[in-house]
């Protein structure tokens, strides 16, 4: 079997967090086949093109949702982003390298350039997957609860039903019948648009500790904090793996499927979002720190992506390995081998996260 070298210097990076999630990393000291420094166009030529996809290793990490990454791309350039969100946008995932375990010979990650925008796919679904993990450490042995909380749906502006939604949550947490119950936890922000999309629906994913909430006085309380709206939904989480599921998915995205299909709500959902929290801590979690990357093992690198790329196009066996490593135990690929053009929706490897048919694929090796 033919070994995998590159003629970049080794180097032993930071830790990696457990999860998969690298740290924010530098251009790798500019490996050797890096492209050329990249630059945002004047927007008059941006407008209308899809984000490059010529770089093999951007279109690689987004090819899973590479439709809709067009659209939240399209969307951020009305929504007047700055030259340098758009181009941290285009480019993230550049710069490529695949990692391998100091400790555990033989396990591989991917290092790339991130634009960790909180529209992205690929970096939302990393992100939820460092606080599902610090949430798994802060809950301990306790037994949570979820708590979804909806407002109903009104024709008005997002940005104004997401201050209703807020300032409904902050009189809850003042009642005593909250005070009584609840000790801490955490609340993550969904966006939805109606069936006819004429409305905006907004809710509260919160994952609560504490004593027994009584869900028909949560429902009292809710209406008379709303005015009109009695919708609730309290469970408590039967396992550990569902905890990690709800926390993945919903700390992921703020948007819906139903958003990311029309241009306008998009616009106007990435405009009513800006400057906001989509995750909020409150009670004895207010001082967690979800997004705390933990220690975690050393990793060496490799070789860079699009060269384990092009290997195992050509039938290298090692680079083939590599990949089946990466690519991970995901049931929504068949076997294959990499494909000459990494820009279609089930790229062989590549994280599938579909925000137009909702799949979420959340347990596949990062990148």
């Amino acid at each position: 079997m033919t070994t995998l070298t590159s003629t970049h210097p080794t180097r032993v990076l930071h830790p990696v967090v457990a999860t998969g999630l690298d740290p924010p990393e530098t251009n790798m000291d500019q490996p050797i086949n890096a492209a050329l420094p990249l630059c945002v166009e004047d927007r008059d030529q941006q407008q209308g093109r899809p984000p490059r996809d010529d770089l093999t290793d951007v279109s690689f990490r987004h090819s899973g949702w590479a439709p809709v990454r067009t659209r939240v791309w399209r969307a951020l350039q009305d929504a007047d982003a700055s030259d340098n969100r758009l181009a941290n946008f285009e480019t993230c995932g550049h710069h490529a390298w695949v990692l391998e375990s100091v400790t555990n010979p033989g396990e591989y990650r991917i290092a790339a350039d991130k634009c960790h925008d909180r529209f992205c796919g690929p970096c939302g679904a990393e992100r939820s997957r460092v606080i599902a993990s610090n949430v798994l450490s802060t809950v301990g042995e306790s037994a949570p609860r979820f708590l979804t909380l909806t407002l109903k749906a009104r024709s008005e502006q997002l940005t104004l039903t997401i201050d209703r939604l807020y300032k409904s949550f902050t009189r809850l947490r003042q009642r005593h019948l909250w005070k009584h119950s609840v000790t801490g936890g955490v609340a993550f922000l969904e966006v939805k648009r109606s069936r006819d999309c004429n409305h905006w629906h907004v809710h509260l994913h919160t994952l609560i500790e504490g004593t027994y909430l009584c869900k028909r006085k949560l429902t009292r309380a809710w209406y008379q904090i709303t005015g009109d709206s009695y919708i609730v939904d309290i469970q408590l989480v039967d396992n550990r793996n569902s905890l990690v599921r709800y926390v993945a998915k919903y700390a992921s995205k703020p948007l819906d499927p139903t958003t990311t299909r029309s241009h306008a709500a998009l616009v106007e959902a990435i405009e009513a979002l800006k400057g906001r929290r989509l995750c909020l801590t409150f009670g004895s979690w207010r001082s967690v720190v979800l997004t705390e990357l933990p220690d975690s093992d050393e990793w060496n690198a490799v070789a860079p992506l699009p060269e384990i790329l092009q290997r195992a196009e050509n039938g290298d066996g090692s680079a083939r390995r590599i990949l089946d490593l990466l690519k991970g135990n995901n049931p929504c690929q068949s076997p294959r081998p990499p494909p000459k053009s990494c820009t279609h929706g089930d790229v062989h490897g590549q994280q599938q996260l579909d925000w137009t048919d909702a799949q979420y694929v959340l347990d596949v090796p990062p990148f």
